[in-house]
C-alpha cells in the first residue's frame, strides 16, 4: 500500500482491489511557515535609532518562527482474526454502519462501538475465514500544530567579534500532538463471542501518548538559551 516493493497484504487476485489505499505518512495539508525577523529597532533602523537609553536597549533583536500545521495520519483498526488464503493476514475487522469520529483525547477518538471482530455466529469467539470490512487505512489520527520560536539578540563586542544571545523555546504554545489512539479490537474489556461487537471498550480507540517529533519523547513546551561567540 505505501510502496510498490511492498507484498500486498491481501494476495488473492479476486480481493486485490482491496490494497488501494491512503499510505500511512499521507497528509492531505501540510502548510510549513518559517520566517526570520530582525526587529526595525534600535541603530541603524526606523525606530527608537537616536533615543539615548532605548536605543541600547532595542537594537540587534531578532525573532525566528517555525510553524507547522499538518493533517493527521491514516491508520486503521486491526484484531486477530486473520483471512482465510494462505500468505494472508491482513487481520481485517467489521465496521458497523460509518464509524463516527468522536475526536476526544480524554474519552474515544472514534466511536469503540462501530467496530466489530469477525466471529463466526455459529462457533462463538472463533473467527470467521472472512476479510472483514473495515480496510485499510480509512481511519485518520489527530492532526498537528506546532510553533517553535525564537528570540536573538546580537551583540557587537568589536568589528570582528560579535556575542549572540540566544533563547528558543519548542512547542511555544505548549498544544499537544497527539499519537493515533489504540487500534487493536483485541484491548476492548469485553467483546460479544457471538457478534464480535464491542460491550465494553476499554482502552480501544483512546489516546494513549504523543507522536515523535523528534524531541526524544517530549512533547511538552521547552526552553532553551544560550550564548554564541562569532569572530
Amino acid at each position: 500500500m505505501d510502496n510498490s516493493s511492498y507484498t500486498p497484504s491481501i494476495q488473492s487476485i479476486s480481493h486485490m482491489n482491496m490494497n488501494r489505499a491512503e499510505t500511512g505518512f499521507d497528509r492531505p495539508h501540510n502548510l510549513q511557515i518559517t520566517n526570520i525577523w530582525d526587529l526595525p529597532l534600535g541603530r541603524g533602523k526606523q525606530w527608537l535609532a537616536n533615543t539615548p537609553g532605548a536605543t541600547a536597549i532595542v537594537s540587534g533583536w531578532q525573532v525566528n518562527n517555525l510553524i507547522s500545521i499538518m493533517s493527521g495520519r491514516p491508520f486503521n483498526v486491526w484484531g486477530d482474526c486473520g483471512a482465510a488464503w494462505p500468505g494472508n493476514s491482513p487481520t481485517m475487522i467489521d465496521t458497523i454502519g460509518k464509524p463516527k469520529k468522536v475526536g476526544s483525547a480524554s474519552t474515544f477518538w472514534y466511536d469503540p462501538y462501530a467496530f466489530a471482530e469477525t466471529f463466526d455466529p455459529n462457533n462463538p469467539g472463533v473467527c470467521e475465514t472472512r476479510l472483514g470490512t473495515s480496510g485499510f487505512n480509512n481511519l485518520r489520527s489527530a492532526g498537528v500544530f506546532n510553533w517553535d520560536f525564537g528570540l536573538f539578540r546580537d551583540f557587537a563586542i568589536t568589528e570582528r567579534v560579535h556575542l549572540q544571545f540566544r533563547a528558543e523555546a519548542f512547542n511555544f504554545t505548549n498544544t499537544p500532538h497527539y499519537d493515533y489512539p489504540d487500534n487493536y479490537i483485541g484491548d476492548a474489556n469485553a467483546i460479544d463471542q457471538k457478534t464480535g461487537k464491542v460491550t465494553d471498550p476499554g482502552t480501544f480507540m483512546t489516546i494513549q501518548g504523543v507522536q515523535d517529533l523528534a524531541r526524544e519523547g517530549i512533547d511538552e513546551r521547552q526552553f532553551r538559551i544560550g550564548l554564541r561567540i562569532s569572530f
